[in-house]
């Protein structure tokens, strides 16, 4: 679920640097840009990081959503498994993440648990009602 930026926040050049650098990396790259990511400027806005959310959204969306063996489908007939799951990319961009919103206000503007959901191939959470 792409954030959606409720006033134009101006970043501080360093911000507007890492954030560059991170949304031109290629998703499947991500571990390398994120490699070590710590949080280094002052105290941040989540509305400075937007597209950067955006772009692990993504990640997420192209390179996990459909899998098999994260909708637990494997094992039903004529269902195979995938490619090898990118372990060291999912760690890189959940563990940025929660440097992220460990370390920026307005942390309720973002609400993607609807693509952590569909990642995990559940429909709708487990612990709502039908």
């Amino acid at each position: 679920m792409k954030i959606k930026q409720k006033k134009a926040v101006e970043a501080p050049a360093q911000v507007k640097h890492a954030v560059q650098q991170i949304t031109s990396t290629p998703l499947a790259e991500l571990a390398s840009v994120l490699r070590g990511f710590k949080w280094t400027f002052d105290k941040g806005d989540i509305n400075h990081w937007v597209s950067v959310l955006d772009h692990f959204d993504s990640f997420f969306e192209e390179f996990t959503s459909k899998r098999a063996d994260v909708q637990l489908r494997l094992g039903e007939a004529g269902v195979e498994a995938d490619s090898p799951f990118p372990t060291t990319n999912c760690l890189a961009v959940l563990s940025a993440t929660c440097v992220l919103l460990e370390n920026c206000s307005n942390k309720t503007a973002y609400s993607s648990s609807e693509v952590r959901l569909n990642s995990s191939g559940l429909r709708r959470p487990w612990w709502l009602p039908s």
